[in-house]
């Protein structure tokens, strides 16, 4: 799957690697209604050729037509993440509410709330960040903070244990320093 384009008369193909598409798990993550959805992904395209809807989801999060102009990546930290972060460190669905209710969606803690599927607080903190920073590579290190990455990779068929949620330490730090030992 490639974006063709033309620009002053040239031509060119941009090929994605498929390496951050969207799970079904992911896609089905989204409540009815939320409009992130629609800007954080697509479940397919039309066939230019044949017009048939090829169900191959990919994201749109980051699509950048001046892709062909490196140098522009640059690193944000968001007020909705400071915010769920809040959240979650006083425990405090406020700061939830806020998120939800710039893009429409019932309290937390509303009779509209899908509090079936999101029981607690934590689990609501939880689902809010995976929709809100999709793609923004936050699921994992949440997972690993709140202690849940084990049980919902292996919820998932992704063979894991605790001791491969730590990133190895520098050799050049232990070089440094023979009392730090290796992380398992």
């Amino acid at each position: 799957m490639g974006l063709c384009f033309s620009s002053s008369g040239k031509h060119g193909y941009f090929q994605g690697n498929g390496l951050n598409t969207p799970t079904n798990d992911l896609i089905n993550e989204y409540e009815t209604g939320d409009p992130r959805k629609d800007l954080s992904l697509a479940t397919g395209f039309n066939d230019l050729q044949t017009g048939n809807f090829i169900a191959y989801p990919y994201t749109l999060k980051f699509y950048d037509p001046t892709f062909l102009y490196p140098g522009q990546n640059v690193e944000i930290i968001r007020y909705a993440d400071i915010l769920l972060l809040y959240a979650e460190l006083t425990s405090d669905a406020t700061y939830l509410n806020q998120v939800r209710r710039r893009v429409g969606l019932p309290d937390y803690g509303s009779a509209l709330y899908p509090s079936g599927k999101y029981s607690t607080l934590a689990l609501a903190i939880e689902h809010e960040r995976r929709v809100e920073l999709a793609f923004e590579f936050h699921r994992f290190f949440d997972l690993v903070r709140t202690g849940r990455a084990v049980s919902v990779l292996q919820s998932k068929g992704i063979n894991t244990s605790s001791n491969k949620l730590v990133f190895p330490i520098p050799q050049s730090v232990i070089d440094i320093n023979p009392r730090i030992t290796q992380n398992p």
